[in-house]
């Protein structure tokens, strides 16, 4: 058993996913690991506009609680609301677990295209 995944290590996934020579590419530039993986700067671009989206966010609801107070009572009394009811029918151990996995898989549904073959 190891003799095979030694062998399949060596001849179909390492060329599939190994770095080219750097002698080939330009140095001072990142390079792709693999076609459809992002590169770090990539990587570092989609955090960024995550972090700027959620601070907005957070300002917004800031805002919002200070302009508004009573619709902002009702609306997070409501949100707490059905979330309690769902709580009551769904263990809390297992809405944990299915947000930790959706989380986990998100890469993988991104990275497969998921969304878009569904729309199609």
């Amino acid at each position: 058993m190891i003799i095979v995944c030694i062998d399949q290590w060596k001849n179909k996934i390492w060329p599939e996913i190994k770095v080219p020579r750097p002698d080939a590419l330009d140095n001072e530039s990142w390079g792709f690991v693999h076609p459809r993986l992002l590169s770090v700067p990539e990587l570092c671009h989609h955090v960024a506009e995550v972090w700027v989206s959620g601070t907005i966010f957070i300002r917004n609801v800031l805002l919002f609680k200070k302009q508004n107070p009573g619709k902002f009572c009702l609306l997070s009394c409501g949100i707490l609301t059905f979330l309690a009811v769902l709580g009551r029918y769904v263990p809390g151990l297992l809405l944990s677990y299915l947000m930790l996995v959706t989380v986990m898989m998100w890469p993988l549904a991104v990275y497969h295209r998921l969304w878009d073959r569904a729309y199609v």
